[in-house]
């Protein structure tokens, strides 16, 4: 199951916010949100460590974020190049 941040189809239990507690959606709980959700899909450790391919080729992290590749949302995808120079200039290592 994908989360969302109210709730699988309605159902607010399901939901980030609900889960976790959040109050509100500032940039500081949406990256506690987003860390949650890449260790639910085994990533922040190969994050963590500045594997990035092997984030995106080992784990469903894609099923998360629309713009990764490897998923089948119909909306754009970033090559895994185009993922790593991102978070390299985001300041990632």
């Amino acid at each position: 199951m994908r989360f969302n941040w109210f709730g699988e189809k309605g159902n607010p239990a399901t939901g980030l916010k609900f889960m976790n507690s959040f109050t509100d959606f500032k940039p500081e709980t949406q990256d506690k949100a987003a860390i949650l959700l890449l260790k639910r899909r085994k990533a922040y450790d190969y994050i963590k460590e500045g594997k990035i391919k092997t984030a995106l080729k080992t784990t469903t992290i894609y099923n998360e974020w629309a713009s990764l590749p490897g998923n089948n949302f119909k909306q754009h995808k970033y090559s895994i190049d185009q993922v790593v120079k991102f978070y390299i200039e985001s300041g990632g290592y």
